[in-house]
């Protein structure tokens, strides 16, 4: 199954990561919101077991 964002990710986003990849993670967050802060250790993880960077 395939999923398009709408809009796309574009170069307004703020990107880590390579730009060739087959999945993206597309994150939003608030800086005030407590479950976004708990959200950011566990995408960081995931960074670091699956990224290229």
């Amino acid at each position: 199954m395939s999923t398009k964002l709408t809009p796309p990710v574009s170069e307004r986003d703020h990107i880590i990561g390579q730009p060739d990849v087959i999945i993206e993670l597309v994150e939003y967050g608030n800086y005030q919101c407590p479950y976004c802060g708990r959200a950011h250790p566990i995408v960081k993880e995931i960074i670091k077991n699956f990224g290229r960077n």
